[in-house]
């Protein structure tokens, strides 16, 4: 249970605040929680949902402020909790139960004492920061749906949730052209064993234009040889499945390191 400085539950000192401006308000088409969550995250992550890295974080805030809630609302919700967790293959997997009339208990105070309760944990005062965002957005999606207490909403001055649109026009990044290429690995001395490491690890990220952190995070296992074509098989940005081809001079530059 979540403590204030004076070693006192906080949920005994929210529940008094909560109730003087609210009760449990009837609204029209709840549904379960956990097909709330789901809806919701398909809205920010473009239906990709959970399976993207940021359908995770996402659903790792709401999972930890569901978490809270059931902590804050424990009488209310007769020990029932509102998240779980358990860790599969050293992921965190989250359920959700309950229904979304919970949502219209949550008081500017309730919220507020989120920030502490994830710092409580261990969380540092950026990675509360941001869960709390995480947890707004999904508020909006609630707002929109009716789900929230009006002053609550009117308190943080929630509007319905649209997805930005992006407003850049031009190509991201600078192209190298073939002259600064062979400019930069002209700088590599290769007579040495670290300097043919460096080597094959530039032309390896100039032809296949992986990230810096999918090249190390690349397995033997994770090459593959099909119809006489040496290829990269990997779980890219968003945990989407890349293949990349090597040709024959990345493969040159790698045997000869």
């Amino acid at each position: 249970m979540l403590m204030n400085k004076r070693g006192n539950p906080m949920s005994e000192i929210i529940r008094p605040q909560i109730n003087q401006v609210t009760g449990y308000q009837p609204q029209a088409n709840h549904k379960d929680l956990g097909t709330f969550v789901a809806e919701a995250l398909g809205i920010i992550t473009k239906g990709t949902g959970d399976a993207s890295r940021t359908g995770k974080e996402y659903k790792t805030a709401i999972g930890y402020f569901l978490e809270y809630l059931s902590d804050i609302f424990e009488n209310e919700l007769k020990g029932e909790r509102l998240a779980y967790s358990e860790t599969i293959k050293r992921r965190t997997v989250w359920g959700f139960r309950g229904n979304t009339k919970v949502l219209a208990h949550i008081t500017p105070a309730v919220f507020v004492g989120f920030h502490a309760y994830l710092v409580n944990k261990g969380m540092s005062e950026r990675s509360a920061d941001a869960r709390e965002a995480g947890v707004k957005t999904f508020l909006r999606i609630a707002y929109g749906a009716n789900y929230l207490n009006q002053d609550f909403a009117n308190k943080y001055q929630f509007k319905i949730y649209e997805r930005k649109k992006k407003t850049y026009t031009s190509e991201v990044g600078v192209r190298l052209s073939l002259a600064q290429i062979r400019k930069l690995l002209d700088t590599v001395d290769t007579s040495s064993k670290k300097g043919r490491r460096d080597y094959a690890i530039l032309y390896f990220l100039l032809s296949t234009g992986l990230r810096r952190s999918e090249l190390c995070d690349l397995k033997f296992e994770h090459v593959k040889r099909v119809e006489e074509k040496l290829i990269i098989e990997f779980m890219g940005k968003g945990d989407k499945k890349r293949i990349v081809q090597i040709n024959q001079n990345t493969a040159d530059a790698i045997n000869d390191y």
